[in-house]
């Protein structure tokens, strides 16, 4: 959903209307795991420059893809102790209400007027995210890949999305340093990248830890965690029964190298290769190469 550009400065009717409205289903996601949620331990936040919204639509692609036809077939003949199959069908809550938790966080953010950052610190972030967006767009706007992140930058408002802005950029400085001039030009500046990261952690620091926003972010991080908890076992067990390459949580991403498509949708669907090709499916998956990406028994019984 396009939302309007404002200015990150004002908070306002019109900003609280520029944070998406959550998809259906996911309020009832929410609240079917809230409880477990809220009564885990801290964890960690999401990797920076992650698009969570993202990474939400592979997992629930992939999911569907996963829950039909010979996959099933192949998953649910896999031993409990080798993968559990609540693993496969938590997947679509857990993505849906870290969806739903992930909006929450952003439109506390935008109504909090305690978000407000230092006017300083809003300069610097504002000149840098621009001088960096015209950098890449001159530097690097003959890649289409590359003109859609810029276009889903430019999108954004408010001053979460100014810091979440400021690590993508840096992400594409990383990516591409090979591309960009050895010498600073009229918008490019080396430092800029690490200076990216340092206004994104400034803005975060300048919310007040007991700003609403904060709780949402807290359960984002622990929903995240939750995810991986489900998705890793998941996507190990899926990579046995198909022997193909399924992608890691941390690889669903739009990146300057991949299109507006997840990732995961490019792999080859389960469905187009018959349940006949594959041995029986009692047999234990400690049986395969240890080295190789399928899940060894002793990793799956560890985690099932």
């Amino acid at each position: 959903m396009k939302r309007k550009p404002i200015d990150p400065n004002c908070s306002s009717e019109a900003e609280e209307a520029a944070v998406e409205a959550p998809p259906p289903g996911t309020r009832k996601a929410w609240t079917s795991v809230a409880e477990e949620v809220d009564a885990m331990p801290a964890a960690p936040p999401p990797p920076r420059g992650y698009d969570i919204r993202y990474v939400v639509d592979a997992v629930l692609g992939l999911v569907t893809r996963w829950m039909v036809g010979a996959i099933f077939s192949r998953l649910s003949s896999l031993p409990i102790t080798s993968f559990d199959p609540a693993k496969l069908h938590a997947l679509p809550t857990v993505a849906r209400a870290l969806s739903y938790a992930r909006i929450q966080q952003r439109r506390q953010a935008v109504q909090s007027s305690e978000a407000k950052v230092p006017a300083e610190l809003g300069e610097a972030a504002r000149s840098t995210r621009q001088r960096m967006a015209v950098a890449v767009e001159y530097h690097l706007g003959d890649d289409p890949a590359v003109q859609r992140e810029l276009a889903a930058i430019r999108e954004g408002s408010g001053w979460l999305d100014t810091a979440e802005d400021l690590l993508r950029l840096a992400a594409l400085y990383e990516e591409h340093s090979a591309r960009f001039p050895r010498q600073s030009d009229r918008n490019y500046f080396a430092g800029d990248a690490e200076k990216a990261s340092e206004l994104h952690d400034a803005i975060v620091g300048s919310t007040r830890a007991d700003d609403p926003s904060e709780v949402w972010a807290a359960r984002v991080a622990k929903l995240w965690q939750m995810l991986e908890r489900n998705y890793e076992p998941t996507r190990r067990a899926v990579a046995f029964v198909t022997e193909a390459d399924v992608p890691a949580l941390t690889q669903l991403r739009r990146s300057a190298q991949s299109s507006d498509k997840p990732a995961a949708s490019d792999k080859p669907a389960a469905s187009d290769k018959p349940a006949s090709d594959k041995p029986a499916s009692d047999k234990p998956a400690s049986d395969k190469p240890a080295a190789s990406d399928k899940p060894a028994a002793s990793d799956a019984n560890a985690i099932a």
